[in-house]
């Protein structure tokens, strides 16, 4: 029986029955919507029809809800000088706050690398003599201006003398450790 019917009538049968199925889907799901588009409602004591046309296709889309803006003309583009801009400037406050709090960031980030740095340096000077310890924690301070006159200065100082006490190397005093930080800051400025 399958023998008889050739690819050409069973591709055009499917075909046609998928077509016909579709169409008719189409028709009765869509049957309001293709009789609107072409038959457009027009107003009768209305001349302006691009008016009458957003608004039915507005009732079509949205139901019973309107923009009430519709009706308004907005403007697509709209341009302004430079001139006419007005900027504030900052007030002092905000702007010291600002300042002050970036500062604090920055101090505290170098406060971890400096603490690093003493670590390192208080076991490579355990090899030498004190005057080479005293000369490289010098430099040291020298890197690190920024400390020299903030809160930050006595915990450093007090980081170098237990460094060298952990290490068990040359016993520095902290009077003598708050020396160099003078002496470092009259290095640099010559």
């Amino acid at each position: 029986m399958l023998e008889s019917i050739s690819w050409q009538e069973f591709l055009t049968t499917v075909a046609l029955l998928l077509g016909g199925y579709y169409a008719i889907t189409t028709l009765l799901l869509y049957s309001r919507e293709i009789t609107n588009f072409f038959n457009p409602r027009k107003s009768v004591g209305s001349t302006d029809t691009r008016s009458d046309q957003s608004d039915s296709l507005e009732s079509q889309l949205l139901g019973s809800v309107r923009l009430e803006s519709a009706q308004q003309e907005i403007p697509r583009e709209e341009s302004t000088d430079s001139d006419a801009w007005e900027v504030a400037a900052p007030k002092d406050e905000e702007e010291t706050i600002a300042v002050v709090d970036l500062q604090e960031e920055s101090l505290k980030k170098d406060l971890v690398t400096i603490q690093a740095e003493i670590s390192s340096l208080a076991e490579i000077v355990s090899l030498g003599t004190r005057e080479e310890a005293i000369s490289l924690f010098k430099t040291l301070l020298a890197n690190y201006p920024q400390f020299s006159g903030t809160p930050f200065r006595p915990p450093i100082s007090q980081f170098i003398h237990e460094s060298c006490e952990q290490v068990n190397t040359h016993q520095f005093d902290l009077s003598e450790i708050n020396s160099w930080w003078e002496d470092s800051a009259s290095d640099t400025r010559q």
